[in-house]
């Protein structure tokens, strides 16, 4: 049984909204709940999937599909392009009333998050299901939108629990019962477990969590390496040292795809600024800095080319990723050839050591100011409602549109875009 420092059960509840963009527009538009609802753009373009309705899921739709796909898949489909400054509007609402039932919230995106409840079942004068249902409860009733919530002794457990729990459902996993809760569902299950590694899991004879068990300490090492521990650890349920709640990011990057291949190097360059924001955004919330920026570009014919940078000494402003990021592209772009896709990537992560400096650099102190806030107004209002003058172009210029210096098309062509943590 997992306790904190003073002895206390520890109580976890993950907080997850289902079809977090689906629902917003179904709050927004009643009428569309219960149809194949598709949020992420134009069914013709290059974007894909963002969220789906579960009516849409039944059509094998899921999210991050191709767009043309899933109108193949399900051709009745409702498409919608979505707006992420209303999503954004949501998503505070929802952080807002979490924040209201524990001090200790740790939103991980705009439709999830972690409570820690350890110690707080007195203030409530409630168990931790009661406590869970008035927050699925609330939510509903002030914001309009469902949310699954699982609970457990350990943020892996609870993550699981709400997955599982969905759709609007909640899931107790009671002190003691992770193990056997476990054991027999899929090792796939376990967050950052993806298909590669899911295959070698495979290729051991490791098909369920509770797999896990049957192996040395030592046999699991040979092929996972450092990791081999932890997991063990956490296929038990346990939260320690050699299982920690949270694995610290290795990197955090954002690609994006253009709607027409491009062969203008303004154009990139201004999508190049756009992807360092958000990039350099999602590191300070993390807390992060980094020693290493990677390029990926993609051209026309699907080649796809990556180049790397050390950064000496780590950073973490966005004019940082932006300037070796350009200098990796001017290096690595192939003139004769249109640009279908275009990465930015930063690794080599790391929590800096901060001191406070009296005498510290006046400019890098004032910009750092001028990020933070940024990133206030991001919070509130999205993340494109504030941007340096060449992302804008990215986002209203000539960056959306693609094609050369010299196209003018009639309307911006939408594009699509993914980010990632790992």
């Amino acid at each position: 049984m997992t306790r904190d420092a003073f002895g206390e059960r520890r109580i976890i509840a993950h907080v997850d909204m289902d079809a977090f963009f689906v629902s917003v527009e179904e709050a927004l538009n009643p009428k569309l709940k219960g149809k194949p609802v598709i949020v992420g753009g134009d069914p013709d373009g290059r974007g894909v999937v963002a969220s789906a309705s579960y009516k849409a899921r039944e059509y094998g739709v899921s999210s991050a599909m191709p767009l043309a796909k899933s109108r193949r898949l399900c051709p009745k489909g409702i498409f919608i392009r979505g707006s992420h400054h209303v999503y954004a509007e949501f998503s505070r609402r929802i952080m807002e009333i979490l924040a209201d039932f524990t001090p200790a919230m740790s939103p991980v995106s705009v439709d999830e998050a972690y409570l820690d409840f350890t110690g707080c079942l007195r203030v409530h004068r409630a168990d931790p299901v009661t406590i869970a249902q008035r927050i699925h409860d609330r939510i509903m009733e002030e914001v309009g939108v469902p949310a699954s919530i699982g609970i457990a002794s350990n943020r892996m457990t609870a993550k699981i629990a709400a997955n599982l729990a969905k759709p609007n459902g909640i899931l107790y996993v009671r002190p003691g019962c992770e193990a056997r809760f476990l054991s027999p569902l899929p090792i796939g299950m376990i967050p950052g477990v993806g298909p590669v590694s899911e295959k070698v899991y495979r290729e051991m004879g490791i098909r369920l969590i509770g797999d896990l068990a049957r192996f040395s300490p030592g046999a699991l090492e040979t092929v996972l390496g450092s990791r081999a521990e932890a997991l063990a650890a956490r296929a038990k349920g346990a939260r320690d040292k050699e299982a920690p709640e949270r694995d610290e990011a290795k990197s955090i990057g954002r690609e994006i795809t253009y709607a027409v291949d491009t062969s203008d190097p303004e154009t990139m360059e201004a999508t190049l600024s756009y992807l360092s924001e958000s990039v350099a955004r999602r590191l300070r919330k993390a807390g992060l800095s980094f020693g290493r920026v990677t390029l990926k570009l993609r051209y026309e014919n699907f080649n796809t080319y990556t180049r790397s940078r050390m950064v000496d000494p780590p950073a973490t402003d966005a004019r940082a990723v932006y300037r070796v990021a350009r200098k990796l592209m001017r290096a690595l772009y192939n003139r004769k050839a249109r640009v279908r896709l275009v990465g930015v990537t930063v690794s080599a992560l790391v929590r800096p050591d901060r001191q406070i400096d009296l005498f510290g650099d006046a400019v890098a102190m004032a910009r750092e100011r001028l990020e933070n806030g940024m990133d206030r107004a991001r919070d509130r209002f999205g993340f494109e409602s504030v941007l340096l003058a060449r992302s804008y172009l990215h986002s209203h210029g000539r960056a959306e549109r693609g094609g050369g210096a010299n196209r003018k098309p009639s309307r911006p062509a939408p594009v699509s875009s993914s980010s990632w943590l790992s």
